[in-house]
């Protein structure tokens, strides 16, 4: 099995950019262009109010054991 190479704030960034230049509309129009739910578009979107130190940290990782560390899932269950 892959392991991804990098984190998913970069689909985040990605889908931050599209619909800051009008690529794409609303949360939707990404989750039906990517084959996901709206939901999961607006977790992996989330991301994006972490603040910037973190969202710059994530962006670095490389290595899949801390990309799987800093996963998505596991940021959002250490809310308080």
């Amino acid at each position: 099995m892959n392991r991804p190479r990098k984190h998913v704030i970069h689909k985040a960034i990605q889908w931050g950019k599209m619909l800051d230049n009008g690529e794409v509309g609303s949360l939707n129009e990404i989750a039906a262009k990517e084959g996901v739910t709206r939901a999961s578009v607006t977790e992996i979107m989330n991301l994006l109010k972490l603040p910037d130190e973190m969202r710059s940290f994530l962006a670095r990782l490389d290595d899949p054991k801390d990309i799987r560390r800093y996963s998505e899932r596991k940021l959002r269950s250490t809310k308080p």
